[in-house]
């Protein structure tokens, strides 16, 4: 058995000792008779905190109230209320929200984050669609979990947003009247609601699925932004190392994953919403929705929509720094080449300059650092820094087939050249497209070129990129 087998054993037994010890303890003779009163006050209050032993129950979330599943805690005249004793939506939430709602078309976006808040890819385009859907004087509705998770949750606490501002919280359970209430205008009259499945990590799918099949939804459309449609694996790595294509959950090649034991419980629920014949998949890349065909038998309802359109504007001043300067994007992470991009540091950081533009403020000796901060829509607000920095090279290098890639697109329109690797999925595409870089086989290849003075000839074009995504078309419905 390999260490990390090992590990996870250990852990379960673990996991499997507390949960016993928390069963006898709830039913004591002394504590039994109380036992119903004291789940409502810890789930009131969220005093307790435990990882449930059974993922299908609990889908590793940390809260108490996935315990609740197991019949064997509870006493028998004790019937929770999915872990809330407000079942309904208050007077005070619908009145804020006929308030606020505009005559203009209404879309619910559903994520993982607060996009005003965070960085990253899914933001910034809910922040594009945020502001196209302003611009039509329309509703952009947006639901996120209040704690942060990094798999599915149990009747998670959601936060709605209404055009960028939170007006309120809401339980999952109340997620089907919810839809309800936003399908109707400011004077009761019933009117279209497009939904945008953005991400649904700390989210409850069963109940997402539930809500969107009892009511008369226009539009459902289920954002392939990664692979977790396919896997707990977001990026499909293998053992979260290798890209693997997503086999067949029967294969032999996913049995020796870490995700064995979770991926067909996790994708049963996925499937859930996949197969409401509302749902339609949006993959925004050619690459994307080959990966995805070749994964799942459930394609048919698979659209290619790109988030972006380039359209040159002119061209930007000929290279001249004397020593080109290089650029890495986004969090230090390895899976999107961090370990990479300091190892080409140590082979050039005589004859080159080495910039990370990252929400993370690093300091490392020798890499200038450039904090970027939430732009809230603003596309062309990168292409801008990077001009204004006169970057040379994009160093994007992730392990995995990235599904769209906005930096990529962002480093296009300052004119500066990519470096990247065939197995890069839509950076490739974009570089080919444009031709606006290459793709190297490995680092000494990519430092024999950079060490060339081929830099001083390459595209130095300049574009304005527009968002052309799901939501710019709904807003115009």
């Amino acid at each position: 058995m390999s260490s990390s087998n090992h590990k996870r054993d250990e852990q379960r037994n673990i996991k499997n000792n507390i949960y016993k010890l928390l069963v006898k303890f709830a039913n004591t003779k002394l504590l039994k008779p109380i036992k119903p009163i004291l789940v409502k006050i810890i789930l009131k209050y969220n005093l307790f905190s435990i990882r449930s032993t059974k993922y299908e129950n609990s889908s590793k979330t940390k809260n108490f109230k996935t315990i609740l599943r197991y019949k064997d805690l509870v006493s028998d005249d004790f019937e929770p209320k999915n872990g809330s004793d407000n079942i309904e939506i208050t007077d005070e939430l619908v009145r804020e929200i006929r308030s606020r709602i505009d005559i203009g078309p209404s879309v619910l976006a559903i994520a993982h984050e607060n996009f005003t808040e965070k960085i990253g890819g899914i933001q910034t385009v809910m922040n594009l669609e945020n502001r196209i859907i302003g611009r039509a004087s329309g509703n952009y509705w947006s639901l996120n979990p209040v704690k942060s998770q990094s798999s599915f949750a149990f009747s998670p606490t959601l936060e709605l947003l209404h055009n960028g501002k939170l007006i309120g919280q809401i339980e999952t359970e109340n997620i089907s009247q919810l839809f309800k209430i936003l399908k109707l205008d400011s004077n009761g009259l019933n009117r279209p609601l497009h939904i945008v499945l953005h991400s649904l990590l700390g989210h409850d799918p069963g109940k997402i699925s539930e809500a969107i099949k009892v009511t008369d939804i226009e539009s459902v459309h289920f954002y392939l932004h990664d692979f977790y449609s396919i896997c707990p694996s977001i990026k499909l790595l293998r053992n979260d190392s290798d890209f693997c294509s997503g086999p067949k959950i029967t294969s032999t090649s996913c049995k020796v994953c870490i995700y064995k034991d979770i991926r067909a419980d996790h994708v049963s629920k996925i499937n859930s919403i996949i197969q409401i014949p509302e749902v339609t998949l949006v993959a925004p890349s050619v690459s994307t929705q080959e990966i995805w065909k070749a994964s799942s038998e459930l394609a048919k309802n698979l659209i290619f929509a790109p988030h972006l359109q380039l359209t040159p504007v002119g061209s930007r001043a000929t290279r001249s720094n004397s020593r080109p300067k290089i650029a890495f994007f986004g969090p230090p992470h390895k899976e999107k080449g961090w370990q990479a991009f300091l190892s080409l540091y140590e082979l050039l950081q005589e004859s080159h300059e080495f910039f990370v533009f990252s929400s993370f403020d690093l300091h490392i000796s020798g890499l200038t650092f450039r904090l970027l901060k939430n732009n809230l829509g603003e596309i062309n607000h990168t292409r801008d820094l990077l001009l204004e920095n006169e970057i040379d090279y994009a160093f994007i290098y992730p392990y995995w087939p990235e599904t769209y890639s906005l930096v990529t697109t962002e480093a296009i329109s300052a004119g500066v050249f990519v470096l990247t690797h065939s197995n890069s999925g839509n950076v490739a595409s974009l570089v080919a497209e444009y031709d606006s870089g290459a793709e190297f086989e490995d680092l000494e290849s990519m430092v024999n070129f950079l060490k060339s003075d081929i830099h001083a000839n390459l595209n130095l074009r300049v574009y304005d990129a527009e968002f052309i995504g799901i939501v710019e078309k709904l807003a115009r419905v």
